[in-house]
Formats: structure tokens, C-alpha cells, sequence
């Protein structure tokens, strides 16, 4: 019997940089299948082929024992679901409605029957308990899970919760959360601290620095914006980019689609990378955006960092992270309308011995073993 979806070779290639290099995969029909990796690493972007929303450089792939092509793709999708990173959902909507439109209008099975399926469903895979990381694509999973009473778990990552999690932690046992202070405003609060991968402690400076190829009697300067990168911190980097490498190596992770040519010694652009460890383990000060999970993982490796937050944000969730960090001495933050003055800031970091000695002693280290805990507590 073959597989319900076979990949083989599969290669997707934004210009000159290759994403998938020859993956293969097999997958069998009521199997449950995880695909895990960094930021950046081609995730989103294997799943997207798998659906023709990409088209693919090489490689084949099946669904069903069909193989899927320009021809047959809108067919082949009738039969294929997806639920999207982003916000797809129909706020005017049920979660009941939600979950049924693409039956009743793709498959054209009336809504009686489409609601008759959907509730089927939803009992049928019946989870022990429902742990959510926030998001609008996790609303309707634990609305409806909480009314068919399975027990649920929210995480908010942020120092201020955003609305998908206010509204979630109604209809949640716990709303666990990365800062203390966020706890504290919900009456089923409770401070865990943030999930990490343990892989990020991995990292080894003297093999980093030779696989960067870069002198290990410098310091290093790891600069990055997040996965797609950010224009803002690109454009102040490289304004300064030779400036710094007279006196320090630079790594730079600067979004795919962002590299440009350069020869200066002992700066290595990179559009992604995939091995965060011996990204992390090569440098001695960080400067990059302020993503509660970015923030974390730079105090658990306690390094030194230069956060500028992206501005523009209805929430502002990455100033108020960058601010609270501020003020308890364990990092420095540039706003982007400073962002030219950075080498004077990484100088004047890297000479902070405020900064150095709060975060010897900081406290923030991995929440994995906390969250674990509270979830293992409804599966007894």
C-alpha cells in the first residue's frame, strides 16, 4: 500500500539560495507527522510545496497516488486541508462555521451534513489536553476544545498578552506565561518562564569560529533581525560594517533575499542559519531585534545584546520587552532612529560591567522543564 503523501527529491530553490535540498518523506494514512526546526530552516516553505502555494525547483511529489502538478492542483486540493501561520480565520464567524466553510463551498456538502462531519471529527481526535502558544490560529481549536471539555493550556511569551491569549485564557485551566508580572494580571495566571531548545547550549566557540571561518583572537558580533531578516538593522550594520571589522569579526544572519556582495575581512553574511548554537556560541555580543523568544534565549546563553524593537507595532510588544530588560541592567536598547550610533553602543556594552555582572547572576534560564510539568499534571 503506498503512502498517503510521498515526496521524493524535493528542492526548492529564491534565486540562488536552496531552501530544500533533495528532501524525502513518506507519509502513511492516520499518520501524525511533526516537522521541527529552527526559524528560518524551511518549514513553512516544505509545507507550502506540498500544496502548490510554491512552486517546486525539482523533485515529485504524491498525493494520494497522484502526482500533483499545475494541471491537477486545484483538484488534488479539494481533498487536502491547511491551517496557515498567520491570521485566516473569519472573525465574523463560529468556530463551527470556520471549520466548515471549505466543505460546504469547495466540496459542496451542505451545511447539516458539513456540521455532522466537523463535530465528528472533533470528537473522534480527542486530545488529552490542548496546549496553545497563542495566536488567532489557535482560537477555534480551543474554543472547541474547552466545549468538549478537554482540559487546555495557553503560553504568552510576551511581557503584555496579546488578544487571541486574553481571550483564550477564559477558556483555559492555565495561562502560563514568560514574565512573572504577566501572571499576575490573570486569576489563572502562573509564571513558568519561556521554552528554549536545549540544542542552543550546544554550541562550542572554537568549532563556531571555525566554521565561520573567522580568527578567534577577536570579538564577535552576531547581528541579526529575525528570520526575513530587517531592513533597518541591515542598512545601520552595513554603514558600519568596515568601521567594526578593524577591530571585531561580524556575523551577520541578514534575511533571506538581503545578502550583497562584500570582501571585508572578517565579516560572514549569511541570508539564514539554521544552527543558531554556533551562532550564539561564536559571539560575544548579540544585537538583534526584541522578540520575547529572541530575548530569552540571549539571556539563557547570557550574552551581552544591542536591542533595537521594531517600531510600528499596534502593541508595541517588543519596546515594553526591550524596556523591561533595560531597566533590570541585562541588556542595552538602540531605538531605530538611533540604530547609527551602534558601534559606539556595542563599545560601550562590551565595557559595561553593570551589564556583565547582572547577567552572571540573571535567573532567566530555560521554562521547558515548568511547562512539561503543568502539562504531564492532565495526563495522569
Amino acid at each position: 500500500m503506498s503512502s498517503i503523501i510521498q515526496v521524493k527529491g524535493l528542492k526548492k530553490n529564491f534565486g540562488a539560495l536552496q531552501v530544500l535540498k533533495g528532501v524525502d518523506a513518506a507519509i502513511e494514512e492516520n499518520e501524525v507527522v511533526c516537522i521541527i526546526g529552527p526559524s528560518g530552516s524551511g518549514k513553512s516553505t516544505f509545507l507550502r510545496c506540498l500544496n502548490r502555494l510554491e512552486e517546486i525547483t525539482e523533485g515529485e511529489i504524491l498525493i494520494d497516488g497522484v502526482h500533483l502538478s499545475k494541471e491537477n492542483e486545484n483538484e488534488v486540493r479539494t481533498e487536502m486541508g491547511m491551517v496557515f501561520q498567520s491570521f485566516n480565520l473569519f472573525p465574523h464567524m463560529s468556530v463551527l462555521d470556520n471549520v466548515t466553510i471549505g466543505p460546504r463551498k469547495v466540496r459542496g456538502i451542505d451545511r447539516k451534513e458539513a456540521e455532522k462531519k466537523a463535530l465528528e471529527g472533533l470528537k473522534a481526535f480527542r486530545p488529552d489536553v490542548v496546549f496553545s502558544k497563542g495566536g488567532y490560529v489557535a482560537l477555534p481549536v480551543v474554543f472547541a476544545a474547552k466545549k468538549l471539555k478537554i482540559p487546555c493550556l495557553t503560553h504568552e511569551s510576551d511581557l503584555s498578552p496579546g488578544l487571541a491569549n486574553r481571550l483564550m485564557a477564559k477558556k483555559c485551566r492555565y495561562l502560563l506565561t514568560s514574565f512573572p508580572e504577566t501572571a499576575d494580571k490573570f486569576k489563572n495566571g502562573k509564571y513558568c518562564g519561556s521554552p528554549l531548545r536545549k540544542q542552543l547550549f550546544e554550541g562550542r566557540r572554537a568549532e563556531a569560529l571555525k566554521k565561520y571561518g573567522l580568527p578567534a583572537g577577536r570579538k564577535t558580533l552576531l547581528v541579526f533581525g529575525g528570520g526575513s531578516g530587517s531592513r533597518a538593522i541591515n542598512d545601520a550594520l552595513r554603514k558600519n560594517v568596515s568601521r567594526l571589522c578593524k577591530k571585531y569579526n561580524v556575523l551577520h544572519l541578514c534575511g533571506k533575499g538581503n545578502a550583497v556582495e562584500s570582501n571585508i575581512p572578517h565579516y560572514v553574511q549569511k541570508e539564514f542559519e539554521t544552527d543558531m548554537a554556533s551562532a550564539y556560541a561564536a559571539a560575544d555580543l548579540v544585537v538583534s531585534r526584541a522578540g520575547s523568544n529572541t530575548i530569552f534565549e540571549i539571556l539563557a546563553l547570557k550574552k551581552p545584546a544591542i536591542l533595537i524593537p521594531l517600531e510600528g507595532q499596534t502593541r508595541g510588544d517588543q519596546a515594553q520587552n526591550a524596556a523591561y530588560f533595560q531597566q533590570k541592567h541585562l541588556c542595552r536598547v538602540l531605538k531605530q532612529s538611533e540604530a547609527d550610533f551602534l558601534p559606539e553602543a556595542i563599545e560601550d556594552a562590551l565595557t559595561d560591567t553593570e551589564l556583565i555582572s547582572a547577567l552572571a547572576v540573571s535567573d532567566f534560564s530555560s521554562g521547558n522543564a515548568n511547562i512539561l510539568h503543568e502539562i504531564r499534571r492532565f495526563l495522569v
